[in-house]
Parts: C-alpha cells; sequence; structure tokens
C-alpha cells in the first residue's frame, strides 16, 4: 500500500493573505506566475496585493496557452523567467495546472496551484493529463513531494492557492 499526504487548505475571502507565509516556508524569493487568460485576469490581482511590500519577485506573468499540450508544458520549461523562480504559481482551470504542474515537475520546481475553476480537482491531485497527438491521454504521474499540496479557497473567481507539503496540517483543515 502506498500513502500520499493530502494538500493543506486555506479556505476563506483572504486566502491570498496565507501566500507570503506560504512560500516563505520554502524560501521562495521569486515567482513565475503562469494560466488562463481569463484565470489571470481573475486572480492575479490578489496574488499582487499578496505580495505587495513583500521581498517576493514576481519574475514574470504569461499565459501558458489553451490546452496541457507537450509544446504548452515545453514553453513553460524552457522559459527562463520558469527557470529561475523558485516557485512556479498555476492559475486556472484543469489545463493550465496539468501543464504547469509537469512543468513543474520537469524542472524539479514547487508549483502552488490558483485553481479558478472550483469544481476539478486538478489542484490538490498529483495526477496530470496531457493529450497525445494519438488522442490518447498520459495520465502522469507526480512527486507529491515536491509537486502540488495545500490549496487556498477564497470567492469566485480567486478560489485557491496551492503549496506543496506533501503532509497533512490539521490546523488548516
Amino acid at each position: 500500500m502506498r500513502t500520499i499526504g493530502m494538500s493543506d487548505y486555506t479556505v476563506g475571502e483572504d486566502c491570498f493573505d496565507e501566500l507570503p507565509g506560504a512560500l516563505a516556508e520554502y524560501g521562495a524569493k521569486k515567482v513565475a506566475i503562469i494560466g488562463g487568460k481569463r484565470a489571470l485576469a481573475a486572480a492575479l490581482p490578489g496574488i499582487e496585493a499578496a505580495l505587495a511590500g513583500t521581498d517576493v519577485e514576481i519574475l514574470e506573468t504569461r499565459v501558458y496557452g489553451t490546452n496541457s499540450t507537450r509544446a504548452n508544458i515545453a514553453k513553460v520549461v524552457n522559459t527562463p523567467a520558469c527557470q529561475e523562480a523558485d516557485v512556479l504559481i498555476a492559475c486556472g482551470g484543469g489545463k493550465a495546472l496539468d501543464t504547469v504542474k509537469t512543468a513543474a515537475i520537469e524542472l524539479k520546481k514547487i508549483v502552488f496551484t490558483v485553481p479558478t475553476i472550483c469544481s476539478n480537482c486538478s489542484a490538490a491531485t498529483a495526477i496530470a493529463v496531457v493529450p497525445q497527438p494519438t488522442g490518447a491521454h498520459l495520465h502522469q504521474p507526480q512527486d507529491h513531494r515536491r509537486g502540488s499540496g495545500g490549496v487556498l479557497l477564497g470567492r469566485r473567481g480567486r478560489c485557491p492557492v496551492q503549496a506543496a507539503r506533501g503532509r497533512v496540517r490539521n490546523e488548516r483543515r
């Protein structure tokens, strides 16, 4: 049997206030924010406000594409800002989150997620779905010790921020 620790969750209107502390747990000073166009429009103001006045530098904000493909994953992996970042912050629905989770694993980076569609499980799962040219889907296992972890839930359009922790912290459940 294999046991994987679940993600940490913070729930509330002020969930982004937890972001600087969560980043500090990893010694993160540089982040790259990647996501869908609408998701970034919804989440970025909250993320920027939470990081204002901290020593965390946003190296880049970019749209990932429109689907979780090897080509879009490669674009994230090959971006200098993503290579330099301590943490990748993924914003959006399942396709955006799966793209950035997979890129983070390839870069050996921590990934925080900001799912703006709360009906998907991509933010808290250790699996990414990447369509293949043949139409088949690759369910790629993620290393939960370095990948996805805790989730912060806010109001609609400003849902979760997730930090990899690989353990359950009761005070945040």
